[in-house]
């Protein structure tokens, strides 16, 4: 057998490019440089440079195809220099702000590339369209001394503003430098699964409990997602008129006439406020309540972290300080309410026991229910030590 022997540089070598190699193939980020360059002032695409773009997308859309089981994030950065800025898109030609001009620029690009992928997308060139945020202006750190663009001379003709263009002069390149757009792709966790997820928080009829203080507001991941209101007391039922709560002395006699008005107007604006939000209810005292809220894009986003998991938190909004004051008498508690988790396709997700959670009566702290994966399915319920039984008659087809 023949003996191969390598030298220390053809090692070095060899090692480099199994390196590369394996890096190559773990890739999960990269930057294309958007040759796109615009006249001063100007951020509004010509079709000289979708021209330009158009040999530019192909590495883009090869790096979607090659993570087909992640989301895709195409991250827009459009970089501006120091020098003052005008609006050459406008008639009156505006002076902008230290950055707007890159984020127009950025925006425009932004728009462009979503109304591309949806047609590769609609033309099955892509699997998946990826994600296209707005885009993030960055302003370059070269100094910029404004100045006068004539040369000015003192009254024995001497140059008096020449260190001003010769500082621009000598800066000149690193400003043009500094005015780019860039497209940086990376992996992303994918939130579009948690996107039109409804959560239904209730308290079922069984006439064994009442509380005019059950407004909360439901959190994933510490995000609120909605406020939903549970309220099904006598307030809340007959609310403060003499003729339709024979308690209403008992509960509001103490307050002053213009008080008991306030609370009397307060009740009527509180339901129509919640009703618009969905809130159902059996009008009955000690009655059911639920109310369901829903996931949007721009919360979805927000509550995916960098783990695989979410929390699902519940948090008292009534205390003697806070919007809902006016019903603060003893507090919330958290330890009724039922759950009911279903995603954009009306499958459920999650529809078992109380999540058996308490907190004290009067305590303002957030509360965790269920702990869910990313897409909304049931990873742990939370339970206090010994929870009591629940007697629920909850009809799951109502929702």
């Amino acid at each position: 057998m023949k003996k191969v022997v390598l030298t220390e540089s053809q090692i070095k070598n060899l090692i480099s490019k199994i390196v590369l190699e394996q890096s190559s193939n773990r890739t999960e980020k990269i930057t294309i440089p958007l040759n796109v360059n615009w006249k001063e002032g100007y951020w509004k695409l010509r079709p000289e440079q979708l021209e330009i773009l158009k040999t530019q997308v192909q590495p883009m859309i090869d790096f979607i195809n090659k993570h087909t089981n992640s989301l895709v994030q195409i991250q827009i950065e459009s970089g501006e220099s120091r020098i003052t800025n005008y609006d050459n898109e406008a008639k009156d030609r505006t002076k902008l702000e230290p950055g707007v001009l890159a984020k127009n620029r950025g925006n425009t690009m932004v728009q462009y590339l979503k109304g591309l992928f949806k047609q590769l997308l609609s033309d099955g060139l892509i699997q998946n369209e990826p994600d296209i945020p707005e885009a993030t202006p960055i302003i370059g750190d070269t100094e910029y001394k404004p100045f006068s663009t004539t040369l000015r001379k003192d009254k024995n003709n001497r140059i008096i503003n020449q260190a001003d263009h010769d500082f621009y002069r000598s800066n000149l390149e690193n400003y043009r430098k500094e005015q780019f757009v860039r497209a940086v792709l990376s992996l992303k966790k994918d939130y579009r699964c948690l996107v039109g997820l409804q959560i239904t928080v209730g308290y079922d009829n069984n006439g064994t409990h009442h509380c005019d203080e059950a407004i909360f507001e439901l959190r994933m991941n510490g995000v609120p997602v909605g406020v939903v209101n549970l309220n099904n007391g006598e307030a809340d039922v007959y609310g403060f008129s003499p003729k339709t709560n024979p308690n209403v002395q008992s509960i509001i006699g103490h307050l002053s006439p213009e008080e008991q008005n306030q609370r009397k107007e307060y009740f009527v604006k509180l339901h129509k406020e919640f009703e618009a939000l969905g809130r159902k209810t059996d009008g009955m005292y000690k009655g059911f309540r639920s109310q369901t809220v829903v996931v949007d894009d721009a919360k979805a986003r927000s509550i995916i972290k960098d783990g695989d998991e979410i929390i699902l938190s519940m948090k008292p909004l009534v205390d003697d300080s806070g919007p809902y004051k006016i019903l603060s008498v003893e507090g919330s508690h958290t330890e009724v309410p039922w759950v009911l988790i279903k995603n954009k396709d009306n499958d459920t997700l999650y529809r078992k026991d109380y999540p058996n959670v308490r907190i004290p009566r009067g305590s303002m702290d957030e509360t965790k229910l269920i702990k869910l994966d990313n897409c909304g399915k049931q990873l742990e319920v939370y339970k206090r030590p010994n929870p009591e039984p629940t007697n629920r008659r909850i009809d799951y087809n109502e929702y």
